[in-house]
């Protein structure tokens, strides 16, 4: 016959599974899964890349054996799915490590099963567990788990090894003030106990959360000091709390990541008090346990659906708590790449009423307005963003081109050069220089216009239209070959098909070179006498 401990294990472990595996099927969620994971090209490049040389860096935050294990998801296929699914699997490992490290430590399998229980459906595994890029307290849990494994069989020196490597798993990051600091004791404190509208960040946290969050520190410690000789299981669990919670030190005060480690002590701290002090009344704890499980499942289930997308969550987090200033720029640029530009405008004027000197905001909304259509509120939105934020060479930027559009070309030039002067650089400056070519083009000054275009190529060698134009004023130059060569390259940046060789073919055309038109005209016949 099976323990009861093994059954209750088992049984949270089925019901841990059950609630988390909806969620290998949401997507990314761009607010760091982006810089983390899918436009990380160091984590992209896998075990066999570069990413090797890399796991040490600081950006966006130091954490080098996290790193290790995103570069190993990515060598076996790198999918969404099985980078969450790697999460799942790293709880569900943690919680039969929690249990076996407690059941060795104290020889009581039912005490050592509720508490790893309690830390696997607990709502504020949601975060660490769906959210990819938090998978750091993840990774932190097994290697501090193994530790104590290996301590209590007497391995001291592999326990080294495994507390090094926690160590090296933890995401760094300086905490934006000692009050945030405190405050994020208090709130982690708080919805342990009353885990209900929860959020991943809050609004700024004030003097009375922080001292609040002082008081927390206090009582783990204090608590811990008294229990130690009555109840030693529950205090070192308090101890091992506080200090897993000031580890995490940089995590925002409502983010649920910080709590993960923290709970492997506290759970195991609280089901040890508890049974202590229950007595006679352990058959109505023992019921009471089961409502309890169940409970936090069913919350857990709720949370996790709060993942399904950014803007869920987001919306959540703005109900439960509130956005703060970065959380709102955010939400207002999701929105403008989702294509839903009236509540971008929305998000983005609610921002700049809270950040009026915000050089992101201003060309956000001037952005959002040129998506519009609205290019004289356009202007407007980018030129108050010059003049609120002079260094903002997106706000010059977004006025070059909305003056432009405008038909303003001597306003919209200066502002062009205003915003390289700056130091615009990527796609943007790309653009800017092209539509500087473009203007002198237009007067027919050739060689000025000639020294933009390949000025845009340099900042983005894929710029399709760049290639193009430039190959357009070679031609005006006499330079024939060189523009040839442009057009050659334009149509290899396009894809392989029909209508890539059919914009070649007209090119040429216009530039009279019949003879080469009259090839790719050929190679047009014979792919679709082929069928291709």
């Amino acid at each position: 016959m099976k323990s009861p401990a093994l059954v209750l294990l088992g049984a949270s472990l089925l019901v841990a599974l059950l609630i988390f595996a909806p969620s290998l099927g949401f997507p990314y969620l761009p607010l760091e899964d982006g810089a983390h994971v899918y436009a990380n090209q160091r984590v992209l490049e896998g075990l066999g890349g570069g990413g090797w040389g890399q796991v040490f860096d600081a950006q966006p935050v130091w954490q080098p054996v996290t790193w290790m294990s995103h570069l190993v998801d990515s060598t076996f296929g790198g999918s969404v799915t099985g980078r969450r699914g790697m999460n799942l699997l790293l709880h569900l490992v943690n919680t039969i490590l929690l249990f076996l490290v407690l059941r060795r430590g104290t020889g009581q399998a039912g005490a050592a099963a509720i508490a790893a229980a309690l830390f696997a459906l607990h709502p504020l595994r949601s975060e660490p567990v769906v959210w990819i890029a938090h998978r750091g307290a993840l990774v932190v849990a097994l290697f501090a788990l193994l530790a104590a494994w290996f301590a209590l069989r007497g391995q001291r020196i592999v326990a080294g090894v495994a507390a090094v490597m926690s160590l090296l798993a933890i995401p760094f990051r300086a905490p934006d003030s000692l009050n945030g600091w405190l405050a994020a004791q208090w709130f982690h404190a708080r919805e342990t106990f009353w885990p209900v509208d929860l959020a991943i960040d809050g609004m700024p946290a004030g003097s009375l959360e922080a001292g609040l969050g002082a008081a927390v520190l206090l009582l783990l410690a204090a608590s811990g000091f008294l229990l130690r000789s009555r109840i030693p299981v529950a205090a070192y669990g308090l101890w091992w709390t506080a200090a897993a919670m000031a580890l995490f030190f940089g995590a925002p005060a409502r983010a649920g990541h910080g709590t993960y480690v923290a709970h492997l002590g506290l759970m195991a701290a609280l089901v040890w008090m508890v049974s202590e002090l229950a007595g006679p009344q352990r058959v109505v704890l023992a019921r009471a346990r089961v409502v309890l499980l169940l409970g936090l499942a069913g919350l857990t289930w709720l949370r996790n659906s709060n993942f399904r997308d950014v803007f869920a969550l987001l919306t959540q987090t703005r109900t439960a708590a509130g956005l703060t200033q970065e959380l709102q720029l955010s939400l207002a640029q999701l929105w403008f790449e989702a294509g839903n530009f009236a509540a971008s405008e929305q998000e983005f004027r609610e921002y700049l009423k809270r950040v009026p000197n915000s050089g992101d905001g201003w060309a956000g909304l001037g952005n959002t307005l040129l998506a519009l259509k609205r290019q004289q509120d356009a202007a407007d939105a980018f030129r108050e963003g010059t003049r609120r934020a002079p260094q903002s060479s997106a706000s010059y930027y977004g006025l070059g081109i909305a003056e432009t559009n405008l038909n303003r070309r001597p306003e919209g030039t200066a502002a062009l050069e205003k915003s390289l002067q700056l130091g615009l650089t990527g796609r943007p400056a790309a653009i800017a220089c092209n539509n500087l070519g473009s203007f002198l083009a237009a007067e027919k000054k050739y060689p000025e216009a000639q020294k933009w275009f390949e000025r845009a190529i340099e900042f983005d060698l894929q710029f399709v239209q760049a290639h193009r134009n430039l190959a357009l004023v070679l031609n005006d130059q006499g330079k024939r070959r060189a523009a040839i060569a442009h057009l050659q390259f334009k149509a290899l940046l396009w894809t392989n098909n029909d209508e890539t060789l059919g914009r070649l073919n007209v090119d040429l055309m216009n530039l009279e070179y019949r003879d080469q038109a009259v090839k790719q005209a050929e190679i047009l016949k014979k792919r679709k006498a082929a069928g291709q």
